[in-house]
C-alpha cells in the first residue's frame, strides 16, 4: 500500500512554521533548519470572532427609611402629669401623642397630651398630661409632621401606635365638711363654718349657697384654697341672710389668680359630678326687727331657728334685767324665715318691746311654755332683741328698685293711713306737686310699687314723702290737711339719687 502519510506531515509542518512566522512579527529569521517531529498530531484550526466587552454600571447608594419605634415602659403618673417614653424612632419629624385606649378615631377630643420628635432617634421624650388623669390603659401614636406649628390628629398620618399601662398618684380633689355650728369673732359680728379639708391639684375656691338654691345664684360667701388643698379652712358669710341648710361646692380658679370670678371659676367635678357637700349649720337665734307703730301685731323681717320653733314677744323687762309677760307668739320653720308676722295682745303694748325663739318641742300643738317650749340658747344664754313703738312710720328704701315709671320701695309700716308721694327734683329741691302718689292704710307693707307720671332713669334724684291723710279719705290735700308725718319733730322722708 503507498504510503502518503510524508507528503501529509510536510504540509502540516509547512502550514506551522508560516502560522510561527506570522506571529512572530519582526523576529528575526533564524538559520537553523527545524528539527523532525517524531510524531505529529494533526491540528484543526477555525476563526471566532470575540464579542467586545463593556464596562459592568455601578449601582447608585439610596439611604433606607427608618422604621418607625415606640418604647415605653409602666409607670406611676404623679402630680406633675408628666409621662416619659423611653425611646423613639422617627423617620421624619413628627407629632408623639397619648390618647385613652379607645376603639374610637383619633381626634382632638381624644387627645391628652402631645409633644414634637425630630426624625431619628429620641429618648426619655416627656409628654405632659392633665394631672387628674383617671386613666390606666394609654396609647402613644406616631404621627407625621404635616405643619411645624399645628397637630391635627385626624389628618396627621399616623406612622405607629403601642399601647401601655399607667397607675396615678395624682390626688383626686376632695371635699370635707361637717355639720356644726356657726363661729363668730369676738365682737359677734362676722360668721363663719369651717371646712374640714379640702384636696386640689390646682388652686381654688369653696364657695357657700342655700342648698335649695338649684341655680347657685345666691352666693353667701367664698374662701380661696391653695394648690394641694388644706384643712380647716374658715369660710365666712353672710349669716344673717343664710338657712340652717347650706352646700359648699370646690371651684377651680380659672380665671386671674386670687380674685373669685363668679362667670369663671367653675366646679370641680368628680364622676361627672359637682364636688359639692351640703351641710348643716347651727345658726344663733337672730332676729331682724325694725322698730314700728305699735297696734295689735307687727312684723318681723327675718329670723333664724334652730329646728322648729316659736317666735315670742314678751313686755319690756323689770330692772332686774328680766323679761315681762309674754302677750303673743307665732310659730317658725327650721332655718330662716322672713316677714313673720306676730299678733300680740295690743293692751299690752309698751314703747320697748322684746322678742326671743323658743324650741317646738311638740310638732302641732300650741305654744306651751314654761311646760314645753323652753328658750333657744346660744353659747349657754337666751337672747332678747328689743325695738321700739312710739315711731310714726317706717320707711326703707333702695336706689336701684326701679324700672320704666314704676319706683318700689322695699318697706314701710305707719300706724294711721297715710299717702305715700313720690317727687321729682328741680335744681336740688323736691318739686311743688309729687309725680305720684299712693294711699295705704295702717299696717307693715313690703315692696310696693308707686306709678310715676314719669319715666326714671340711673342718675335722677326723687323724693319719697309720707304724708298723713287727714282730711278727706282718699283725697290728697296736702296744703290743709294732709300734712307731713313727722317723727321727733323730722319729716318722714328719702332722697334717692337711682343707679
Amino acid at each position: 500500500m503507498p504510503n502518503n502519510s510524508f507528503p501529509n506531515l510536510f504540509f502540516t509542518l509547512a502550514l506551522c512554521t508560516g502560522l510561527l512566522i506570522a506571529c512572530g512579527g519582526d523576529e528575526p529569521e533564524s538559520n537553523t533548519e527545524p528539527s523532525p517531529t517524531p510524531e505529529s498530531t494533526e491540528v484543526s484550526v477555525s476563526a471566532t470572532a470575540t464579542a467586545e466587552s463593556s464596562p459592568t454600571p455601578v449601582p447608585t447608594a439610596t439611604a433606607t427609611p427608618l422604621p418607625p419605634l415606640i418604647e415605653v415602659d409602666y409607670q406611676v403618673i404623679d402630680e406633675n402629669g408628666e409621662l416619659i417614653v423611653s425611646a423613639v424612632r422617627a423617620p421624619v419629624d413628627s407629632w408623639l401623642a397619648v390618647y385613652p385606649d379607645s376603639r374610637l378615631e383619633l381626634s382632638d377630643d381624644l387627645l391628652l397630651g402631645y409633644t414634637a420628635v425630630s426624625a431619628g432617634e429620641s429618648s426619655d421624650v416627656v409628654i405632659e398630661l392633665a394631672p387628674d388623669l383617671e386613666l390606666t390603659n394609654l396609647q402613644i401614636a406616631l404621627h407625621e409632621q404635616d405643619d411645624p406649628d399645628l397637630f391635627e390628629p385626624s389628618t396627621n398620618s399616623l406612622l405607629l401606635i403601642e399601647m401601655m399601662e399607667i397607675d396615678t398618684l395624682v390626688t383626686l380633689p376632695s371635699l370635707t365638711v361637717s355639720d356644726q355650728t356657726l363661729s363668730q369673732n369676738e365682737e359677734e359680728t362676722d360668721g363663719y363654718i369651717v371646712i374640714d379639708a379640702v384636696d386640689c391639684p390646682t388652686p381654688a375656691w369653696v364657695a357657700l349657697y342655700p342648698a335649695d338654691d338649684d341655680e347657685r345664684v345666691n352666693l353667701l360667701g367664698y374662701a380661696p384654697v391653695p394648690a394641694g388643698g388644706g384643712e380647716n379652712i374658715p369660710l365666712f358669710f353672710r349669716w344673717r341672710d343664710a338657712p340652717s341648710h347650706l352646700q359648699v361646692v370646690l371651684l377651680e380658679d380659672r380665671g386671674e389668680p386670687d380674685m373669685f370670678e363668679v362667670e369663671l371659676d367653675q366646679p370641680l367635678a368628680l364622676d361627672g359630678k359637682d364636688l359639692a357637700v351640703d351641710v348643716r349649720v347651727t345658726m344663733p337665734p337672730n332676729i331682724l326687727i325694725y322698730s314700728q307703730p305699735a297696734g295689735a301685731s307687727f312684723v318681723v323681717e327675718q329670723i333664724i331657728s334652730d329646728g322648729p320653733g316659736w317666735l315670742v314677744m314678751y313686755e319690756d323687762g323689770n330692772e332686774d334685767g328680766q323679761p315681762g309677760f309674754i302677750i303673743g307668739s307665732a310659730p317658725l320653720e327650721d332655718g330662716l324665715n322672713r316677714l313673720v308676722e306676730i299678733e300680740v295682745d295690743a293692751t299690752a303694748v309698751s314703747t320697748n318691746m322684746l322678742v326671743t325663739l323658743h324650741y317646738d318641742t311638740t310638732a302641732g300643738d300650741d305654744f306651751d311654755f314654761p311646760a314645753n317650749d323652753p328658750r333657744q340658747n346660744f353659747g349657754g344664754i337666751a337672747r332678747f332683741t328689743t325695738f321700739r313703738t312710739d315711731v310714726t312710720g317706717l320707711l326703707l328704701t333702695d336706689s336701684r328698685r326701679y324700672d320704666g315709671n314704676l319706683l318700689t320701695v322695699p318697706r314701710l309700716a305707719v300706724g294711721q293711713p297715710v299717702w305715700a308721694a313720690v317727687y321729682g327734683d328741680e335744681e336740688g329741691r323736691r318739686t311743688a306737686e309729687p309725680i305720684g302718689l299712693l294711699p295705704l292704710e295702717a299696717g307693715y307693707y313690703s315692696d310696693i310699687d308707686i306709678e310715676l307720671e314719669q319715666t326714671l332713669n340711673a342718675g335722677d334724684t326723687v323724693y319719697i314723702v309720707l304724708h298723713q291723710d287727714g282730711g278727706e279719705i282718699g283725697e290728697f290735700e296736702p296744703a290743709d290737711f294732709d300734712f307731713i308725718l313727722k317723727h321727733r319733730g323730722i319729716d318722714v322722708t328719702a332722697e334717692i339719687t337711682l343707679r
